[in-house]
């Protein structure tokens, strides 16, 4: 007997960034959806889930699981995925990830790079960077090879 598919996103959102404050963590997976959506909406996978949280009665979503993680851990759930079936997965890199440089001696080191662009409000040095925020994960909560990647992940707070 086949058991049915119990789907669910799980979206890992990076710990190691001190400047990746709830705000910032909260606009990030919004990215996430955003891009799963956008990118993924003829997937059948995503199809699924989204018309499974349908007949359950959500309003075009459905369960997602928002997960503490590190750079590492969400390198290493993405190579996992790619040796599995029936997933869709990608990542988020904020092109213009902003975050504040407390010394401006520190500041004016690292103006040169063609990825770091200042602005100053207030006195204080605003700089962004590309930088992978988080990622997200679709896959059936039954499959063990799916949710092992997963398992050792504290719910984000």
């Amino acid at each position: 007997m086949e058991t049915k598919k119990n789907l669910v996103v799980y979206i890992l959102s990076r710990n190691d960034l001190p400047s990746l404050n709830p705000g910032k963590a909260m606009a990030q997976i919004h990215h996430a959806g955003v891009q799963m959506m956008s990118k993924y909406h003829k997937s059948p996978l995503v199809k699924e889930y989204i018309n499974s949280g349908i007949k359950e009665g959500a309003d075009h979503f459905n369960t997602t699981l928002v997960l503490s993680a590190t750079f590492d851990d969400i390198h290493m759930a993405t190579k996992a995925m790619k040796n599995l079936k029936n997933v869709e997965y990608g990542t988020v890199v904020d092109p213009s990830y902003p975050f504040y440089v407390e010394n401006n001696e520190i500041a004016n080191l690292v103006r040169s790079s063609k990825y770091i662009f200042e602005v100053v409000p207030n006195g204080k040095v605003l700089m962004t960077r590309s930088e992978l925020t988080c990622a997200w994960f679709l896959g059936d909560k039954n499959d063990d090879k799916f949710v092992e990647n997963f398992r050792n992940l504290p719910l984000h707070t």
